[in-house]
């Protein structure tokens, strides 16, 4: 009997837990393809077949059948929803046909996910990707739903449900805690329902426990280190965690060439208001010391120059009262600096705290501050920079080299570069540049060209020399764009150095801007003799936006007439495009979109949720009323007996007068005495009316009610047996039953 209420109580409501852990790992995949409209009909196969499983396991105590059927409810639901022949045309029946085609649009799927992009962000998901997601996720929802429901493993079937986790976990990619946390709190709840529903007899195994402590550690794995936060990069190397955890974003300053660009977070850093255009980018630190493979940082010290002292630049600037000024007014949210994020021209700086200014690298430091949670208002003068006025810098040098930066650090090439090829391409590139700003704009022009290099955030190990690797691959990140213009600088003698902040960001929605963890950058500075280091961008505008104005070979130009805010990134809201005039009945313009739900899968929906939860009713009533039946008449009785007797109990071969013997001698042996006439003749009644109900042809005449009272006369007598042989009394409560024969 109690093997029989353990099977009826079949686990089958895991079977959406582990669904919904199914479909949130889709959220793995945030950084490489985009959620969008095809999640949905992804998510209603998967409904579709999880409501058949759960059907076939309520109808069935197979282990494999209903497997079998959410299969089957598979390939119903695949066909009509992502196969379609050359015309166009969609299969509603899974005809071999209909079969054949669905398999070549997996295929399709998986040559478009090779082939697509991976430096670009999330790539679009095209309808046979789309499909070829839907076969995966449904895949691995029947196979870790068997592993968990029809054998109870549901923390072996953990980490399956899991693995799409690990890589961006391991990779540091950013990953939505919310959504992981219902995929574990929906596997932690299948678990239980899965525990709790096992055979109560049942030890835990070896297996078992090795399997439980592998599935803490999974655990473990995911949820600290998502939760924590690691290192992510953005656009180069930083230190991030979910915004509610509240803790601040640290640049990485070991900044290695050799390493690829992990996703950084999307939280904002810095809130700025401006009183005219955006800075084009703050920097936080300079570095000038360059190995050959990256690039190390020293602190500079504070200096006894109060940061709100002034004019902070390290050049003298004429005319500064007279000159186009912007005002900014910052705040600094999750950033965790001790120097100040300012833009890269002159500036003025109204700031609470000890923070003092450093002109050798025109930083702004803190001695024993912190940006978290800092305002400040700086005035800049975002017009300093212009071409004219650099190319005027080299009659200035000419006149007087001394003039020139002061630092032999910003001129050195490391020993590991292999200078005699670097010197030669900047050479090439430079020839016929009379000026330093042309030169310098030269090889920017020519690493921005998209036609020869490549931005991508993943790159090759390459020992030694980097910037050659870089030269020879021409494929990198902002990284190697801005040392390698360094390097070629360097080597036809330009001083140069890397800076080390944020790109703008873009338009809030209100009436200010927002710098995100994201933008943060790296990009090269060159200096100008008595005009300053100023900022280039060799960078690819995918990642950077524009370039500076004054780097910018197109400013000033009106071939096309776009708003530069839009160029450099979308700063400004953009309004509806106007699609034309339509009229009522016009056929909407074919979409290579994944497919959205159409009408027939609506109402097929509808139709097939209603016909599930009345079946599934029907079903449950069925088992139920099956399982009441168990409970009552002489073999529910039967059965309660053995399960209150416990060790006292007849073996499951005996019949009920070898069952009837066994007793009372059990009970006479236990209590070394015979056992009270009243329940031997209890057990002499009952086990007559279960011999008389298997074996009589009109069954027995026992009612419910004496049944009962047999049941508990006889466990009365095995109860006071166990209390004399004990010394502790019986349970009362037993002899309120009417007594046998009453």
């Amino acid at each position: 009997m109690s093997d029989l209420l353990r099977s009826s109580r079949s686990p089958w409501l895991a079977t959406p837990l582990i669904a919904v852990t199914t479909l949130t790992s889709l959220w793995s995949l945030t950084t490489m393809i985009q959620l969008d409209e095809w999640v949905v009909t992804a998510a209603f196969a998967l409904f579709g077949v999880t409501l058949a499983v759960m059907l076939s396991r309520l109808a069935s105590r197979s282990r494999i059948v209903p497997s079998i059927v959410g299969l089957v409810a598979s390939i119903l639901l695949l066909v009509p929803l992502y196969a379609t022949d050359a015309e166009g045309q969609g299969y509603t029946l899974p005809t071999p046909t209909a079969v054949t085609t669905l398999f070549r649009t997996f295929a399709d799927g998986y040559d478009y996910a090779l082939g697509a992009p991976g430096d670009s962000g999330p790539i679009p998901v095209v309808p046979p990707l789309a499909a070829l997601f839907a076969v995966l996720i449904l895949g691995l929802f029947l196979v870790c739903e068997h592993i968990a429901v029809s054998w109870r493993a549901v923390a072996s079937a953990g980490l399956l449900l899991f693995a799409p986790w690990i890589p961006a976990i391991v990779l540091n990619r950013r990953v939505s805690i919310p959504v992981l946390v219902i995929g574990l709190a929906a596997w932690i709840a299948a678990m239980s329902l899965s525990r709790k529903n096992a055979p109560l007899e049942r030890g835990i195994s070896l297996a078992s426990a090795s399997t439980a402590t592998l599935a803490s550690l999974m655990l473990t794995g995911l949820a600290v280190p998502a939760a924590l936060g690691g290192q992510g990069w953005g656009s180069i190397p930083s230190f991030d965690t979910p915004e509610f955890f509240d803790t601040p974003l640290r640049l990485n300053l070991d900044l290695d060439l050799r390493s690829s660009l992990n996703e950084n977070s999307n939280s904002p850093v810095i809130l700025y208001v401006s009183s005219g255009p955006r800075p084009d980018a703050f920097r936080l630190y300079t570095l000038t010391d360059f190995d050959g493979a990256g690039w190390d940082y020293e602190a500079p010290e504070p200096t006894n120059r109060p940061a709100g002292t002034g004019l902070l630049w390290p050049e003298s600037v004429a005319g500064w009262s007279e000159s186009e000024r912007t005002r900014l007014d910052v705040s600094v949210l999750g950033l965790a600096a001790n120097s100040l994020p300012v833009p890269t021209e002159p500036r003025t700086v109204e700031v609470a705290g000890n923070w003092s200014y450093d002109a050798s690298s025109d930083t702004i430091i803190g001695d024993s501050e912190t940006t978290r949670n800092l305002d400040y208002t700086i005035v800049a003068g975002t017009s300093y920079h212009t071409s004219q006025a650099l190319r005027a810098t080299d009659a200035i040098l000419a006149s007087d080299p001394s003039q020139d930066a002061s630092d032999p650090a910003v001129f050195e090439v490391p020993p590991a570069a292999d200078l005699a090829s670097i010197r030669a391409l900047a050479e090439e590139l430079t020839a016929g540049k009379t000026t330093r700003y042309d030169q310098a704009l030269a090889i920017q022009n020519y690493l921005r060209n998209p036609s020869v290099f490549t931005y991508t955030t993943s790159v090759d190990p390459a020992p030694g020399d980097a910037v050659s690797a870089f030269l020879e691959s021409k494929r990198g990140y902002c990284l190697q764009f801005a040392t390698t213009m360094v390097i070629m600088l360097r080597s036809i003698g330009i001083p140069a150095r890397l800076g080390y902040g944020f790109l703008p960001g873009g338009f809030d929605g209100t009436n200010g801007y927002v710098v995100r963890g994201k933008d943060a950058h790296v990009w090269p500075e060159v200096y100008f003799p008595s005009h300053g280091w100023v900022r280039f961008e060799p960078t690819p505008s995918v990642q950077s936006g524009a370039p500076p104005t004054w780097a910018d070979p197109f400013a000033g130009t009106t071939v096309i007439p776009v708003p530069r805010e839009v160029l450099e990134g979308g700063s400004y809201p953009v309004g509806p495009l106007p699609n034309g005039p339509t009229t009522p009945g016009d056929d909407p313009t074919p979409s290579d979109d994944a497919p959205f739900l159409p009408a027939w899968a609506i109402r097929t929906l509808g139709v097939v949720v209603a016909l599930g939860l009345f079946g599934a009713f029907l079903l449950w009533r069925r088992r139920t009323v099956a399982i009441e039946r168990a409970l009552h008449g002489p073999e529910g009785a039967w059965q309660r007996l053995a399960d209150r007797l416990g060790e006292l109990a007849w073996p499951a071969s005996a019949t009920p007068l070898e069952a009837r013997s066994h007793v009372l001698k059990a009970i006479q042996r236990l209590g070394d005495r015979p056992p009270a006439q009243t329940g031997a003749d209890a057990l002499v009644f009952l086990s007559g009316a279960v011999s008389d109900h298997r074996y009589a042809p009109g069954g027995t005449a026992a009612t419910q009610a004496q049944l009962d009272s047999w049941v508990m006369e006889v466990v009365w007598e095995a109860e006071s047996a166990t209390a004399e042989a004990t010394g502790r009394p019986a349970r009362g409560g037993v002899r309120t039953a009417p007594r046998s024969g009453s």
